[in-house]
């Protein structure tokens, strides 16, 4: 689901009869909570012996072997990303960039835009764009995630892009995966953020694969 717009201040729907603050707070408490629960999954979670490989690893040639043929879950990641964090002094911090497709006036979009599987489009919202250029907006668009785990100069960089972690990419059969780069592959980390933003990234030779869990509705929407 795409999010064009968020009303911060909306008068209908759940939580409407409650002031801001009030349901801000409840959904704060919520967030908190759930975190606890899953943080405790994560710090029990073994994550494969790659990733802990690579951060030990002293060369770019290293890394790259270290990570050959790994597959992994995002349970699996981020098992390793708070175990990192906790047991080894790395922070965390996330990127996301979102490119649309040339010459899209963003006044124009309703405040969702759902695409189905079936190639359906729903939205929500006032729009003047046509079914066809609703679904462009999905289709067209460029959305870029980069995960960072530093510790002083050292830092590791796994970064996808929607259509990579969906099996849209043409690597291996439409495989799901991920990237990645680091430190010591000698491109300073402000330009690999800078071209992450831009959309102008380039792939690396590492991939890595992506098991992911079946949903419910992993046959319904984009």
């Amino acid at each position: 689901m795409h999010k064009a717009v968020v009303d911060a201040h909306a008068q209908s729907g759940v939580g409407a009869q409650f002031p801001e603050e009030v349901w801000m707070k409840v959904l704060f408490k919520n967030a908190v909570e759930a975190w606890a629960e899953k943080e405790q999954e994560y710090m029990t979670t073994k994550a494969p012996q790659a990733l802990w490989d690579v951060l030990a690893a002293d060369s770019k040639k290293d890394q790259i072997k270290a990570l050959r043929g790994l597959a992994l879950s995002w349970n699996e990641f981020f098992a390793f990303v708070c175990q990192s964090g906790e047991n080894l002094g790395y922070s965390y911090s996330s990127y996301r960039a979102h490119i649309d497709h040339k010459g899209l006036d963003r006044t124009k979009l309703p405040r969702l835009i759902r695409l189905r599987k079936n190639n359906a489009v729903e939205s929500i919202g006032h729009t003047t764009l046509t079914p066809g250029q609703l679904k462009q907006v999905i289709t067209a668009r460029k959305v870029i995630h980069a995960k960072f785990l530093d510790k002083g100069d050292e830092w590791h960089c796994f970064f996808y892009t929607e259509k990579s972690i969906a099996g849209k990419e043409n690597y291996q059969g439409e495989q799901p995966h991920l990237h990645y780069i680091s430190s010591k592959w000698g491109i300073p980390r402000a330009d690999i953020i800078a071209a992450i933003q831009s959309g102008n990234y380039k792939a690396t030779p590492v991939h890595i694969d992506l098991i992911k869990r079946h949903r419910a509705d992993d046959n319904d929407d984009e």
